[in-house]
């Protein structure tokens, strides 16, 4: 969304609105109104117009906005390699095994990433369930036991589990005390039910992470 001033400034940012009337009633406040830069978004501004917000402040400051948000952390991000797939699968007419898996994890590694997101999800149409899910599991402590000292495993299932599946397979990865997962990333389609359920279920969860 572009949001501009009577003076001509303007802030660009994504936005959630989704439509110009709901976006509407941004118009005619003053920005000190909507947002104070140093701490955010003022009650009754629509979070939506958030990003766009802080952009228009940066602007008017000639700041930009990670000064405005205290500047503070490192400027340096750790990086991921987001390469390693199902790849035993491959090709379909001689599939070449888990060991492929551990071939491009190296291959990253020595290219020098630290981080490897790890698709996982096999259960959702590759494997038989149970097959699927042990397999996960084996291909997570394999990675681990060649590459875990120095290199954090992310893991991706693209929601091909359910609640059930991730339950029962964050256990048995996390179930050393050695392996940790910095990420889990999409691990089963949500919906509001499903995300009261993982919150009661949230302290049982714990002592696995």
């Amino acid at each position: 969304m572009q949001l501009t001033t009577d003076k001509g400034a303007i802030g660009w940012g994504q936005s959630g609105f989704r439509n110009e009337q709901e976006a509407s009633v941004l118009i005619g406040n003053s920005l000190h109104e909507l947002i104070h830069p140093a701490t955010g978004i003022l009650p009754g501004t629509p979070k939506h117009a958030d990003i766009a917000l802080y952009d228009l402040c940066g602007i008017i400051l000639n700041q930009p906005v990670y000064k405005l948000l205290g500047a503070g952390g490192t400027l340096e991000t750790p990086v991921y390699s987001g390469m390693i797939y199902l790849d035993e699968l491959e090709p379909a007419n001689n599939p070449a095994g888990l060991d492929k898996v551990l071939e491009n994890c190296r291959w990253d590694y020595d290219f020098g990433y630290r981080q490897l997101k790890v698709k996982i999800g096999r259960s959702f149409k590759w494997y038989p369930h149970d097959k699927g899910l042990q397999t996960d599991i084996d291909i997570v402590n394999r990675i681990h036991a060649a590459f875990g000292k120095d290199t954090g495993i992310l893991v991706d299932a693209n929601n091909g589990y359910t609640l059930d599946d991730s339950k029962a397979a964050f256990r048995m990865m996390l179930s050393s005390a050695v392996i940790q997962l910095p990420m889990v990333n999409s691990a089963f389609p949500t919906n509001p039910d499903l995300v009261w359920n993982c919150a009661k279920n949230r302290d049982n969860l714990h002592q696995y992470t």
